[in-house]
């Protein structure tokens, strides 16, 4: 099946204008980090839905221990999360505490783009290159939009990047971030423009290659509405944890944050389906600023 560029110009002109539109829960096996170096990669069509291989996901940092894909934006389900980052919108509004405006673009979902790739080769870590296993790798809005851009073009010219036999790789530099060895981004990524096979060896062989592709499902899988409540009351109450076994991890532990004025009547409908995109972009455009 062919790739569906159109697809993907619209996903980039959301990420251009919103308004008009790290780390996981589960099984890591089926992903791979590209820490500081050069890569010389290859996007891969997706097994279970070959005409689009990127999967944009919509995850919660920071309420609990692990992130949580938010129920709202992935499968339209009720979030107790942005039920609460609503209440604490709500009040920064009426009160104008920056430290509320702050909490809500901390818990507020955000986007991050998981794509299968084929690391082909690496300027200093091996461990990654793998010239038999398809693997997803994470990236952030910006380089999704460098990487649509590509594919754009080259489809402009009739290449299908992700085709196995005349394929486009890609060359991307990995820097640190943030002053951390630990953390990287994306400095800069380019298409070549020679197309080449996916892999050396017979199409019997290649398409195994392509057949190892994990499913996004199993490696993300949703948290249950329970799961959700308990790391959010702790959360709230931090102190809650001391006798907790499962020991969720909250970014400010010590106090007691008083959220008692933040109970709003709310109707699920289409006007708060609207609000809550609006109240996300802005979030997202800020968080990126």
């Amino acid at each position: 099946m062919a790739l569906d560029t159109a697809r993907l110009r619209k996903s980039l002109q959301m990420l251009q204008n919103p308004k008009e539109a790290r780390k996981n829960n589960d099984n890591q096996t089926g992903l791979v980090k590209l820490p500081k170096g050069d890569y010389l990669i290859r996007f891969t069509t997706y097994k279970y839905e070959k005409s689009v291989p990127f999967r944009e996901l919509h995850f919660h940092y920071g309420v609990g221990k692990k992130s949580i894909l938010c129920p709202k934006r992935m499968y339209d389900e009720n979030c107790p999360i942005c039920d609460f980052a609503f209440d604490i919108w709500n009040n920064y509004k009426a009160s104008g505490d920056e430290s509320l405006k702050e909490t809500f673009k901390a818990i507020m979902p955000k986007m991050r783009i998981y794509a299968p790739i084929l690391v082909k080769q690496s300027s200093i870590n091996q461990d990654v290159v793998n010239l038999k296993e398809i693997k997803f790798w994470g990236m952030s809005q910006k380089t999704y939009e460098e990487v649509i851009n590509e594919i754009v073009a080259a489809d402009a010219e009739g290449v299908d990047v992700t085709d196995p036999k005349n394929g486009l790789d890609f060359i991307i530099k990995m820097d640190t971030t943030m002053g951390r060895n630990d953390r990287f981004q994306v400095k800069s990524i380019k298409s070549a423009r020679k197309p080449t096979p996916l892999a050396v060896g017979t199409a019997k062989d290649i398409e195994s290659i392509l057949d190892t592709c994990p499913n996004i499902e199993d490696i993300f899988k949703p948290t249950s509405t329970k799961e959700i409540e308990e790391a959010l009351e702790i959360f709230v109450d931090p102190r809650k944890a001391e006798n907790d076994d499962r020991k969720i991890d909250s970014p400010k532990k010590g106090s007691v944050k008083d959220f008692s004025l933040f109970k709003a009547d709310r109707d699920v409908d289409a006007e708060i389906d609207k609000k809550f995109k609006m109240l996300e972009d802005e979030a997202e455009k800020e968080s990126e600023a």
